[in-house]
């Protein structure tokens, strides 16, 4: 008999994201220990990796020539949000966006052209243990 986890313990944020023109969806997840570090990074996929047209303040869509705007965008969203790392204003500016760029990779994936894909939407379930299901072989 074989077991195929799926679903973790915990916290699980998972976060549907596209690139250019709304095409290429993609849904990627994450679990966490504590319901508050799952709201607190759905928030940071909320306010910084929507698209970064139409007047919105994001990352989302940043091509791979933009990145000096999008890492400027992201300082200004963590100015802003003085708590989100601890220790935050002990931490050297690269530092912080590659750890905020580790998120994103995590979170909404890679792209060939895009710096960041654009988040869409985000939702968080709880188990309270690992669930497994049984993988029947024929």
């Amino acid at each position: 008999m074989n077991k195929i986890k799926v679903v973790n313990k915990g916290y699980t944020l998972s976060v549907i994201s596209w690139e250019n023109d709304g095409d290429n969806y993609r849904t990627k997840s994450k679990t966490y220990d504590t319901k508050e570090e799952a709201v607190k990074i759905a928030k940071l996929c909320k306010e910084l990796f929507v698209s970064c047209n139409n007047g919105n303040v994001g990352i989302g869509n940043t091509t791979e020539g933009d990145e000096e705007e999008a890492n400027e965008t992201i300082l200004e969203w963590l100015k802003n949000n003085p708590k989100f790392f601890e220790n935050q204003e002990n931490l050297d500016e690269e530092g912080l966006i590659n750890d905020i760029m580790d998120i994103n990779y995590n979170l909404m994936g890679g792209s060939e052209y895009y710096y960041s894909r654009v988040f869409q939407s985000a939702s968080i379930t709880y188990s309270p243990e690992d669930v497994y299901i049984e993988e029947i072989k024929f």
